[in-house]
C-alpha cells in the first residue's frame, strides 16, 4: 500500500477512496544542492550559496522564493526540546474502535505538546510523538487521548535517550510558529522570545532586517542570536516537506528487541543507515525505536529485511507502516 502523507483535515484534499491528492513540484540538481546546504546551515548567504552551486545571487534568490512559495522548503529556527525544558519524548500507541482513525487522529493532533501524529498499518491504529516535562504530562495526555471518541486503548512508552534525530523533514504548512518553552537553558527575556518567534517564520532574515522589525540594534540581535545558538537552545536550519519534494514515499516505525551485549554495536550500525531518520532508547517491549523513511515501499521493505534484521544483536523487530501523517511539526528536535 503506498503512503499518503497528508496535512490536517482542513488542508486535506482526497478522492472518494480517501487517497490524498498532494501536488508536488519537480526539483533539479541545483534545487537539491541548495536544500542540502541550507539544511546544514540556514544562515548561509545567497552569495555563498551562489559560489558553491555555481549560480548568481539573483538566480539563488529566485529559486529559494519558488521553493518557499510552493511549500516545499523553508529556513527557520529549530529548538532543542531538551534545552527548552522538556524532560523526555513520549510515544503513544493508540487503538481505535468504531470510528475512522483519521478523524480520531485529527482530534489527538490538537494537543499542543503533540508534534507527530501518524495513522498506521499494524497492531495499533495511531502512533503519537509528544513531549513531556514531568510525569503529570504522561497522565494528562493519556487521559486526554482516552476521552477522544473512538479511542479504545492507549499505551505510552518513554523515550529516554535520543541516538539519532533528523530535523530535515516536516509538513511545513502546519506550523503555527507558537512554541512553549517550559524551562529553557537560560532565562529568556521578551527580546529573546521575539527574536525566536521571527526566526521560526524566516530563518534567513538578515540581522539588520530582524533588528528593524523588532525595534532593536543589529549588534544586539547578533549577540542575542549567538547566545541562543551557543546555549544549544536554537539552530537555524532548512527543512523540507517530504511529500512535495518527493523525497520520502514510505515511512515506518520499527521497534527493536536486542539480545546479548552488543547494544552499542547495534546502535552504531542503525544510526549510520541513511534510511534511519531517528533512533531512541525507549521503555516498552523493544529497547530501541527507529523511524524509517525511504523513496519507495520496496526500499522500505529492503531496509527492514535486508539491513536491520541482519544486524548482529537484534533478536526481533515489529513494524508499523505510516500510511497517513496528520501532524508533523518542524520546530522541535534534538541536537545530537
Amino acid at each position: 500500500m503506498p503512503i499518503h502523507l497528508c496535512l490536517t483535515q482542513s488542508e486535506r484534499d482526497s478522492d472518494e477512496t480517501g487517497t490524498c491528492l498532494v501536488k508536488a513540484i519537480t526539483l533539479d540538481d541545483a534545487d537539491h544542492q541548495l536544500i542540502g546546504l541550507l539544511t546544514e546551515n540556514g544562515r548561509i548567504s545567497n552569495r555563498e550559496l551562489g559560489s558553491q552551486v555555481g549560480l548568481t545571487e539573483v538566480t539563488i534568490a529566485a529559486r529559494l522564493r519558488r521553493l518557499r512559495e510552493s511549500g516545499v522548503f523553508r529556513v527557520g529556527a529549530v529548538v532543542d526540546w531538551a534545552a527548552a525544558g522538556y524532560t523526555y519524548g513520549l510515544t503513544f500507541w493508540i487503538t481505535v474502535e468504531g470510528r475512522d482513525p483519521v478523524k480520531v487522529a485529527d482530534e489527538i493532533a490538537e494537543a499542543e505538546t503533540v508534534h507527530v501524529v501518524g495513522v498506521t498499518l499494524g497492531t495499533v491504529d495511531i502512533i503519537v510523538y509528544a513531549l513531556g516535562s514531568g510525569y503529570a504530562d504522561i497522565h494528562d495526555l493519556t487521559r486526554r487521548f482516552q476521552r477522544v471518541p473512538g479511542v479504545d486503548r492507549v499505551v505510552v512508552d518513554v523515550q529516554y535517550e535520543a541516538l539519532k534525530y533528523s530535523h530535515r523533514y516536516a509538513l511545513l504548512r502546519q506550523d503555527s510558529h507558537e512554541i512553549s518553552l517550559p524551562n529553557p537553558a537560560y532565562d529568556l527575556d521578551d527580546l529573546d522570545r521575539e527574536i525566536m518567534q521571527v526566526l521560526l517564520r524566516d530563518g534567513q532574515m538578515s540581522n539588520r532586517m530582524l533588528a528593524r522589525q523588532i525595534g532593536s540594534s543589529e549588534g544586539t540581535v547578533r549577540a542575542r542570536l549567538r547566545r541562543l545558538e551557543e546555549s544549544g537552545l536554537l539552530r537555524i536550519r532548512g527543512q523540507v516537506d517530504p511529500v512535495l519534494a518527493q523525497e520520502l514515499r514510505s515511512l515506518a516505525i520499527v521497534s527493536i528487541v536486542l539480545e546479548g551485549t552488543q547494544d552499542d554495536e547495534v546502535v552504531a550500525q542503525l544510526v549510520a543507515m541513511p534510511s534511519v531518520l531517528g533512533c531512541v532508547r525507549t521503555s516498552g517491549t523493544g529497547q530501541l525505536l527507529v523511524n524509517l523513511g525511504t523513496s519507495s515501499r520496496s526500499a522500505l521493505v529492503d531496509s527492514i529485511q535486508k539491513e536491520i534484521r541482519r544486524i548482529p544483536g537484534i533478536r526481533s523487530t515489529q513494524t508499523w507502516e505510516i500510511v497517513r501523517f496528520v501532524k508533523m511539526l518542524s520546530h522541535f528536535a534534538r541536537f545530537i
